[in-house]
């Protein structure tokens, strides 16, 4: 069904569902409850009802800052360990501090540093809304399809199922009796004269091919681009609408718990404090669904947790005078320069 609406998505049903159901979906709703609920734990849990308007403020503002400067740092830290690991970091890191914040005894520093982890995990969350995306759309190396289990096509074979039917349908023809009854000798016309070659067949289908060759070196570069570009394009849109729809999750299912446990005879601090907890475990469970269906991402085999010791380089191709293709490595400015 995925593939039938998006034509260009190389990713699987699964992980379509994972990024688009996982990130795109969750990645503003546990930011929208919080936002929505910080007060509470302000005044219900803590139990400070003086210059709360002023807490809360800079808690957020506190919040703003550490994204800005985490938001690069996970994206640099995506293309060494990858895109999943980050994704699950963050909401990890996210259901952590959701379980964290209403164990806060004061503003600060306890619930303070809970909403700074909490912009730690949100960060990660939303950078991987974006960079996931090319993923979803990117083609598949011959190590991806070994590693996603896929058996790729082979030329070789079809080649030979293709020739083995022609000569099957020869000798079938040959097998059909002829007018006069006869089984394999019926009269045919003589098929070398047709496959003769004329020095003016030759150069009409020389200029043909040539024609032919010319038309393609032009037309695919552009395609090709194009195709990827408007498959980006769809998938953009319907990550638009995850994330919106996150929003709504946030504003039906979450905000209304405190309110529930509360109408089930909980006491306003501990409906807080269970409402986040669950939040929290589900927040666990979108961690876990990403990290069992984003596996084998095109282009994302060769990133894990070792790679953050590893020396960076930059990868350089040239052809010399005979046409033969070099490979150049220069080590690259570590992330910690970037």
């Amino acid at each position: 069904m995925a593939h039938r609406l998006f034509p260009k998505l190389t990713a699987t049903p699964l992980q379509a569902t994972a990024y688009l159901g996982g990130i795109a979906l969750f990645s503003i709703s546990f930011l929208v409850f919080l936002n929505s609920t910080i007060s509470f734990v302000v005044t219900d849990v803590i139990g400070q009802h003086e210059h709360v308007g002023n807490d809360v403020g800079t808690l957020g503002f506190a919040d703003e800052l550490l994204a800005l400067v985490a938001c690069p740092l996970w994206g640099l830290l995506s293309d060494r360990i990858g895109v999943r690991r980050v994704a699950v970091t963050g909401y990890i890191i996210v259901g952590a501090s959701l379980i964290l914040l209403v164990k806060s005894t004061n503003v600060y520093p306890e619930l303070l540093l809970g909403r700074l982890g909490f912009s730690l995990g949100g960060a990660a969350c939303s950078t991987m809304v974006t960079a996931v995306l090319p993923a979803m759309v990117a083609k598949r190396t011959d190590s991806d399809i070994e590693e996603a289990g896929v058996a790729p096509k082979n030329v070789h074979n079809e080649e030979g199922h293709a020739a083995a039917n022609g000569h099957a349908a020869r000798l079938i023809e040959e097998e059909r009796p002829g007018r006069n009854g006869s089984i394999g000798h019926g009269p045919s016309p003589s098929v070398s004269s047709e496959i003769t070659i004329t020095p003016g067949r030759y150069s009409s289908q020389s200029r043909t091919r040539s024609r032919d060759e010319r038309h393609e070196a032009a037309t695919t570069p552009g395609d090709s681009a194009s195709d990827a570009t408007s498959g980006t394009s769809q998938l953009a849109g319907l990550v638009g609408f995850f994330t919106g729809a996150g929003a709504l999750v946030a504003l039906l299912l979450f905000l209304p718990l405190p309110a529930y446990f509360q109408d089930r005879g909980e006491d306003r601090p501990q409906s807080v404090r269970i409402s986040f907890y669950i939040v929290g475990a589900i927040a666990f469970c979108v961690a876990l669904f990403i990290f069992g269906g984003l596996r084998n991402l095109p282009g994302e085999s060769e990133k894990s947790f070792s790679n953050l010791w590893r020396q960076p380089y930059d990868e350089t191709t040239h052809r010399d005078e005979r046409g033969q293709l070099h490979i150049t490595l220069t080590p690259a400015p570590s992330y910690l320069k970037l």
